[in-house]
């Protein structure tokens, strides 16, 4: 699934890592089994705000693709979360 009205909808929701509201991206997930490939993204369904690199603040996104943030398994778990918050969060905000 590939929509802009989706990603832009999330986007707009806090960080789900650390709650900053205002300065999300939509992230996608990084594992083979949701879709991700070499050079290809992750289907926007399995996309969660994360927040943006700022002046003197380095984003929950960039530290998120760049492994920084949790070992390979504690992503693994967070991400399967971070998705279900996030389409629960999209329901509820309608």
């Amino acid at each position: 699934m590939r929509s802009k009205s989706y990603r832009r909808a999330v986007a707009d929701l806090p960080c789900v890592n650390c709650g900053i509201d205002g300065h999300s991206q939509c992230a996608h997930a990084n594992g083979l089994e949701y879709g991700k490939g070499m050079g290809i993204k992750a289907d926007d369904g399995a996309c969660f705000p994360l927040c943006a690199d700022r002046p003197g603040v380095r984003g929950c996104h960039s530290l998120f693709d760049q492994c920084a943030l949790f070992t390979k398994e504690e992503r693994r778990e967070v991400t399967a979360r971070w998705i279900a918050w996030t389409q629960t969060a999209l329901m509820e905000h309608k």
